[in-house]
């Protein structure tokens, strides 16, 4: 996409010249920041806080020259991540499951069990108006343990915590929904789940002592999923020996081999 270079700022950085302009967004808090290199498109950035009601900073050029320094920094990742290769399942782990939710909204991990609770919002007539599923696994045979029908008010996107059901009523556990986790995403051998700040939509395995951005050759590093949204729902179960991420209209469960 071919974008004009007239009416812009100029900046030079790392001996490349880049040129700049802000707008107003959408939200009448909001400032967009575009980025132009040589008559393309560079980078695109919105700065806003909307829902606090507050007006953004102004976006100086030394701002511009840190998100320029940051783009080339993930342009950089995006290369090296991009050849790491797809896996059914990371080496010394095997898939054991796929649950299926027709609407997954979120998932929680018991902190001292490995326990999942699936929470779906039902389709249209299915439940109540203002209600969802809520159902609990074991993860050590993804058998379903307990299930009720529940508020949706008992459960925000702003939370990273729930109430449990069945065995675990009462107690509050670990929770993830669309866009804030509270569940781990390492586990007791050092095993990560990555999301690269710069490709939500990406999920990575990079194992203990491993590194997905070093450009050294890797060592079980591979890429789990490809989504067409971005989300927070994933992470290690209590024990570290399985782990759970939303896929579409599928909760998958991998268990490590012994």
């Amino acid at each position: 996409m071919t974008v004009s270079k007239k009416g812009k700022r100029k900046i030079v950085v790392e001996g490349r010249t880049y040129y700049w302009y802000v707008k107003e967004g959408e939200e009448w808090t909001d400032l967009e920041l575009t980025v132009i290199l040589e008559e393309r498109l560079f980078l695109h950035r919105s700065f806003g806080y909307a829902m606090q009601m507050r007006l953004p900073k102004p976006i100086t050029p030394e701002k511009v020259r840190q998100e320029i320094l940051k783009e080339l920094e993930y342009n950089r990742q995006r290369k090296i991540l991009s050849a790491l290769p797809d896996a059914e399942a990371p080496d010394g782990w095997q898939r054991i499951a796929d649950l299926p939710e027709p609407c997954p909204y979120g998932i929680g991990l018991d902190d001292r069990e490995d326990m999942l609770l699936a929470v779906y919002y039902p389709q249209k007539g299915e439940l109540p108006f203002g209600s969802a599923w809520v159902r609990l696994y074991s993860l050590e045979d993804c058998r379903e343990i307990a299930s009720e029908v529940v508020s949706i008010r008992s459960f925000s996107n702003r939370d990273t915590s729930c109430l449990g059901i069945g065995p675990l009523a009462g107690k509050r556990i670990p929770f993830a929904g669309w866009s804030q986790s509270g569940l781990l995403i390492r586990n007791p051998d050092g095993d990560l789940l990555y999301q690269p700040p710069f490709s939500p939509k990406d999920i990575y395995f990079q194992p203990s002592g491993q590194n997905c951005l070093d450009p050294a050759p890797y060592d079980g590093c591979y890429r789990l999923w490809h989504g067409t949204y971005p989300h927070q729902r994933f992470g290690f179960a209590a024990s570290g020996r399985r782990f759970v991420l939303v896929r579409d209209q599928v909760i998958t469960v991998w268990g490590k081999l012994i």
